[in-house]
C-alpha cells in the first residue's frame, strides 16, 4: 500500500505541532507529512523533535498561504 500524503497548514503553531505529533506517534510509516510554515523550518523541526516524534517522513515547506500559485503548485506536487 502506498503512503498517504498529509498537508498541514500552520505546522509551527500549537494545533499544527499537536496534529503532526499525533500522526507521527501513531503510525508514521503509513504517511508522508508536509507542513506549511512561514517560520524558519528548523524551528518547527526542533519543536517536533522535542516531542520525540520526528522522522524522515516529515517535511517542512516554508511558504506563505497568500501566494496562491505557489500553494496550488505545492498541492499538485504532493
Amino acid at each position: 500500500m502506498a503512503k498517504q500524503n498529509i498537508l498541514i497548514t500552520g505546522i509551527s503553531g500549537q494545533d499544527g505541532i499537536f496534529l503532526a505529533n499525533r500522526i507521527l506517534s501513531k503510525d508514521s510509516k503509513k504517511f508522508n507529512i508536509y507542513g506549511i510554515s512561514r517560520q524558519n523550518p528548523s524551528i518547527t523541526i526542533n519543536k517536533i523533535k522535542s516531542l520525540g516524534s520526528y522522522d524522515e517522513n516529515f517535511k517542512i515547506i516554508n511558504t506563505d498561504l497568500t501566494e496562491t500559485s505557489k500553494v496550488l503548485n505545492l498541492i499538485r506536487d504532493i
